[in-house]
Order: structure tokens, then C-alpha cells, then sequence
């Protein structure tokens, strides 16, 4: 367990090192969807 938290991150606990991978796209694309959610939050006059 404390050698997949190296590969950082919530939700991958328990997953294989190649389920991680298949899904790192997944992980990435939703952290740039709450990047974009934080960016439009701080700045209300972007669209």
C-alpha cells in the first residue's frame, strides 16, 4: 500500500501498477477539469 502511495495519489489504493498507468490519463484529465473549475472561480470576469 505504502508503495503505491508513491505513485501518488487518491484512488489508485489497491489497483496494480498497470491499472494505474491505463488510468493515469483519467486522473490527469480530471485534475485539469478542477484546475480550469479553480481558474474560473478565482477569476469570475474570464470566460
Amino acid at each position: 500500500m505504502q508503495k503505491l502511495a508513491v505513485f501518488g495519489g487518491t484512488g489508485i489504493m489497491g489497483r496494480s501498477i498497470t491499472e494505474y498507468l491505463d488510468t493515469q490519463d483519467d486522473w490527469q484529465g480530471i485534475g485539469v477539469a478542477r484546475h480550469k473549475q479553480q481558474i474560473s472561480a478565482l477569476t469570475p470576469f474570464s470566460s
